[in-house]
């Protein structure tokens, strides 16, 4: 199995500075996601694409320096429903 994932986000973003040198960000918005899937089962080769619109969620936390410098953390989820096995590609 070979699998290529792409995808483009339009994303929007707000900050939360607790204080001068901390923010909270956080950022959503729409995600268009392609895979294509290509299985190899002996003599028989099969390639399965996939394309659709999902949400994205993003929140995480950075740090501001005096020289204009920052260092960030964040955790992005994508929503939306996967494939758990290669036989869930063949299910319509």
């Amino acid at each position: 199995v070979q699998i290529k994932e792409c995808m483009i986000t339009v994303i929007a973003s707000a900050d939360y500075f607790v204080n001068p040198n901390w923010d909270i960000i956080g950022k959503f918005g729409p995600a268009w996601v392609s895979q294509k899937n290509e299985i190899n089962r002996g003599m028989m080769n099969d390639t399965v694409h996939a394309h659709k619109v999902v949400p994205y969620l993003s929140l995480g936390t950075a740090y501001h320096f005096e020289n204009n410098m920052s260092v960030g953390v964040s955790y992005g989820h994508l929503f939306g429903s996967k494939i758990n096995s290669i036989d869930d590609l063949y299910k319509g």
